[in-house]
């Protein structure tokens, strides 16, 4: 391909952000949200990631700004910053819209910039709405449970018998209810032990409860001793 082919793509595919940035063309481009983006997610505050934790502020707003140029956001762009001194994540606030036109064009801008843009570190940049503080607390925590559950069963996030509704918040193994934020969320039946595990710590500042079934558990996992589970789900 010539640089003259290379540059005419370039240009183009700008041309289709601003006008679906305008809402010129939101109907030809837009996808519908994924199911964990509900009404609570900011579309006027995005989250941009991809960077390695513990990355210098000045390469992070660097990167940022390189961001915004390369794609001519600058226009509907209210500021952008990166809390702390080291991050590896950065937030990029809009021009307000109305919940509805500002969720729109997100979704009419995601195609175009998400994963285009090669950072320092090799990553490709992502962009997310970002959510409100008991959300993310929501997500950290069963993040936790997950975790713990994973060492605990021998199991890892890429096994095929192993899913996850991050809006849900459960967990299922083989197709079984084993975890969830909420007691209610594990339908256990009558005569099913289920637990609840304390989770707290510096990177949970919202501490909660993590409920395990642990029949469920031990059942899908060729008959474990519930109690051995138990110690390994209560153990940090």
């Amino acid at each position: 391909m010539s640089d003259n082919t290379r540059i005419q793509k370039l240009e183009e595919q700008m041309s289709l952000i601003q006008k679906a940035i305008e809402g010129k063309e939101g109907s030809g481009v837009c996808i519908p949200p994924p199911s964990h983006l509900r009404d609570e997610s900011d579309f006027n505050h995005l989250i941009l990631g991809g960077w390695d934790r513990d990355t210098r502020r000045a390469l992070i707003e660097e990167e940022v700004q390189l961001f915004i140029q390369n794609f001519k956001l600058g226009d509907i762009t209210a500021r952008s910053y990166v809390v702390g001194k080291r991050a590896w994540t950065a937030h990029l606030v809009l021009k307000p819209l109305p919940d509805r036109d500002a969720r729109s064009r997100f979704f009419d801008m995601l195609p175009f910039v998400n994963k285009k843009m090669q950072l320092r570190n090799g990553n490709a940049l992502w962009i997310s709405p970002s959510k409100p503080f008991a959300v993310r607390e929501k997500g950290k925590l069963l993040r936790a449970g997950f975790d713990r559950l994973l060492r605990a069963a021998g199991l890892t996030s890429e096994d095929e018998t192993v899913e996850i509704d991050w809006n849900m918040a459960v967990v299922w193994i083989q197709g079984g209810r084993v975890m969830a934020l909420d007691a209610g969320s594990l339908l256990a039946e009558s005569g099913q032990r289920v637990i609840a595990v304390r989770f707290a710590g510096q990177s949970l500042r919202l501490h909660g409860d993590c409920h395990f079934n642990l029949s469920v558990l031990a059942g899908k996992l060729g008959g474990v001793d519930m109690g051995e589970l138990e110690a390994k789900l209560r153990s940090s």
